[in-house]
């Protein structure tokens, strides 16, 4: 007796793919060939474990703000894989907010709190956050500058803001 052959969407595949050839440029080519963002958002709750990560990395390469519920979601899913690709997906779809000027804003903001100079991440951030307070990550990276200063109380509220 043979064993069932399993299911999987030709995402999964993709998926596979990708984890052993690190190819993103072709990953993210197949993927918007055959799968819009709203898929791949309903995907992250009907499929099995390799077809929610596969779907939340694609959403981290191809989704816009909008996909930030679906992403959000994922950050609770049972698999530990998903959770991770998902916090990453979500910074990946915040950063492609705003125009271009403001993402280069936020870039260098993120820049200063990973060389450590948080002064400066949040007297840019700040700036950032007065001229499109709607910018998530503006919020999150401030809130992270903060706490790294040992301003709790403004970190717990700024990292608040970015969720609201």
């Amino acid at each position: 007796m043979s064993a069932p052959l399993s299911r999987h969407s030709i995402l999964v595949d993709y998926y596979q793919r990708f984890l052993g050839d690190q190819d993103t440029a072709t990953f993210i080519r197949s993927v918007v060939r055959r799968y819009t963002a709203a898929t791949l958002e309903r995907m992250i709750t009907c499929s099995d474990r390799f077809g929610r990560r596969a779907a939340v990395l694609a959403l981290g390469y191809i989704g816009e703000y909008e996909s930030n519920t679906a992403l959000g979601k994922a950050l609770v899913d049972g698999d530990r894989g998903v959770r991770t690709l998902a916090e990453s997906a979500i910074r990946n779809v915040w950063g492609r907010i705003g125009s271009s000027e403001q993402r280069r804003c936020l870039r260098e903001v993120s820049r200063h709190n990973q060389s450590k100079q948080h002064e400066k991440a949040i007297e840019l951030a700040t700036q950032l956050i007065h001229e499109s307070p709607w910018i998530a990550e503006a919020w999150c990276q401030r809130g992270t500058a903060y706490f790294h200063l040992g301003q709790y109380d403004a970190a717990i509220r700024d990292c608040h803001q970015a969720l609201e």
